[in-house]
């Protein structure tokens, strides 16, 4: 593909080619946008090495399986990594978002036996920058704990989008989910930890929120700081009671929270804060 080196366009790799992004056309059959069947990872690359690349594989497996797609071949994903990073000119870049998607392609599996056709595409692009702290509002809307796709990163993201619209419209950076039994759960785009009553906690996995890859690596710091974090249920009802909170994702990282639903968290600096900071640099320079 003839394209100028570094370069911020995003491109996709699809079907052993490089294409741009906006030149890429997708089968209005493909069964992503027919019936939602497909997964997909974020991950970012720093100085052109993928960061956690056999986690992120590894949950995109998982949820390929629960959906009925078949993982690429081993080392398939990894060359289309690589790949893209060189044509966009990322594979230099400080921080570049990568993007895998895998899909159920075309034909219906409710009316042909034929084997799924599955797609699979990477894109790269410069990844954005977050603000250090952020304000969050909560939502009326639960995630359901109990659904087929929970913990799973499928496309299905049309809750998130209502509301994270929600959250911009009353001056937020992000939206909380609580689950079906009014628990906390997680944002939109991000797994939250919050410090109340002296100690540090998180909603467990069985409250229906994604296995945050970010969110994993911190509770291995944390432990390893000697740093204590529960995951444990929490009420909505306590969020007042919060005197701290930060979110994990991939893209933001670790970022604090200073303020929820228009209150500001008396604690800008809480216990062990600075030191996960410091551990989760460390990591990713020492992976990097």
């Amino acid at each position: 593909m003839d394209r100028p080196p570094g370069t911020s366009t995003p491109v996709i790799f699809h079907a052993g080619e490089v294409h741009e992004a906006n030149g890429l056309l997708v089968s209005p059959v493909d069964q992503a946008l027919v019936q939602g069947q497909a997964v997909f990872e974020t991950l970012i690359a720093y100085h052109g090495k993928p960061f956690a690349l056999g986690r992120h594989l590894d949950r995109l497996g998982k949820g390929g399986e629960a959906m009925g797609l078949k993982m690429p071949e081993d080392g398939t994903v990894e060359s289309a990594i690589a790949t893209v990073l060189e044509a966009g000119g990322f594979d230099n870049a400080e921080r570049a978002r990568i993007r895998i998607t895998l899909t159920g392609g075309v034909g219906d599996p409710r009316f042909t036996d034929a084997p799924a056709l599955e797609q699979l595409f990477v894109e790269a692009s410069l990844a954005p920058v977050f603000a250090n702290s952020a304000s969050v509002v909560t939502v009326p809307f639960a995630r359901n704990d109990r659904s087929a796709l929970a913990g799973l990163k499928t496309i299905n993201y049309g809750e998130n989008i209502v509301a994270f619209r929600l959250a911009r419209e009353a001056g937020a950076d992000e939206a909380v989910f609580r689950n079906t039994r009014d628990q906390l759960c997680e944002g939109t785009w991000s797994n939250i930890f919050v410090h109340a009553g002296g100690r540090w906690l998180t909603p467990p996995l069985s409250s229906g929120c994604l296995p945050g890859v970010t969110r994993a690596i911190v509770l291995e710091l944390a432990e390893e700081a000697g740093i204590r974090i529960d995951e444990i249920d929490f009420p909505m009802s306590e969020l007042d009671s919060t005197d701290a909170a930060f979110l994990t994702s991939t893209l933001r990282e670790l970022q604090s929270v200073r303020a929820v639903d228009g209150r500001e968290l008396p604690l800008p600096n809480p216990p062990g804060w600075p030191e996960l900071l410091a551990a989760y640099r460390a990591r990713v320079e020492a992976e990097s």
